[in-house]
């Protein structure tokens, strides 16, 4: 059964779809303002789990929130992001890239440098990161390997079971804020993770985070005027701190949280949204 909150969600922010070289792209496009925020997902969301972000901006500005699902190429993805965004009426834009949101944010900086003004990498990272690359990339080339003979279940109940502590945090309770506590928000935060578990995890999400591999340098970045902030943890075990990205934005704001690994975003919500609110209201 749907719970009231997330049917009352849903109506006011429907999901959307649009065929992109016979791709199903699913999107929420909500909110009201001159200035539009994409929000680039981590792995583990959907447009409708991102219901905070979507509901704290979209007082100020248009938030347009993507499934980074079944994409072929990081070009692929990168084309058929700025398709919905021409579809949208969209010219000029910010970006919240979370995880591997922030990679794509980054390919986006690289294709269309013009067209973006303000970008917040929230626990993201260059491809050049080893961190990255020992504890995400090489895990997934691996499992990509075995991928066809892998039940989905499996795949399920691993996910289940070893999520948070792959993004390092043994007890998620103690580090829940206000915004957390809230038996609203709780209730359809559960409610939207159990849908993305049963009907988004998949070998095909799986496979396209195989394909979005991307590779990009300082050079090639450096002619992009816009703004950045990082938000990051000491203690993400899938990203880390990234030197590189800290020397590729050197006049980044930074906001560095403390014991919430890779899952600040989730835990830390209310803190998290201020500064993305602060730094994107700021001229």
């Amino acid at each position: 059964m749907i719970p009231e909150s997330v049917n009352y969600f849903l109506t006011k922010h429907p999901t959307q779809t649009l065929n992109f070289r016979n791709k199903q792209i699913s999107y929420i496009s909500s909110g009201s303002g001159d200035s539009t925020v994409l929000c680039l997902l981590g792995a583990g969301q959907t447009p409708q789990s991102n219901f905070g972000m979507i509901e704290v901006l979209g007082s100020g500005y248009r938030v347009i929130c993507p499934m980074i699902d079944d994409f072929d190429s990081v070009d692929q993805f990168c084309n058929a992001t700025i398709n919905l965004l021409n579809h949208e009426g969209v010219d000029r834009f910010n970006i919240h890239g979370l995880s591997v949101g922030g990679l794509m944010a980054q390919s986006l900086i690289l294709r269309n440098p013009n067209r973006i003004d303000k970008v917040v990498l929230n626990h993201a990272c260059t491809p050049n990161s080893q961190t990255f690359r020992r504890n995400a990339v090489l895990p997934l080339l691996a499992l990509e390997k075995v991928l066809p003979i892998i039940p989905d279940n499996l795949i399920k109940f691993f996910a289940r079971n070893l999520a948070g502590r792959i993004q390092g945090v043994h007890k998620p309770s103690q580090y829940r804020d206000e915004w957390n506590q809230d038996s609203r928000n709780r209730e359809m935060n559960n409610y939207f993770y159990y849908e993305w578990l049963d009907k988004y995890l998949n070998k095909r999400l799986l496979q396209t985070w195989c394909n979005l591999d991307v590779g990009f340098t300082r050079e090639k970045l450096k002619v992009w005027p816009g703004k950045v902030s990082l938000i990051n943890t000491g203690n993400d075990p899938l990203v880390g701190v990234d030197n590189n990205l800290l020397n590729l934005y050197p006049n980044a704001q930074r906001r560095i949280f403390h014991g919430t690994g890779h899952m600040t975003y989730f835990l830390q919500f209310g803190e998290v949204m201020k500064s993305v609110s602060d730094f994107f209201d700021k001229d």
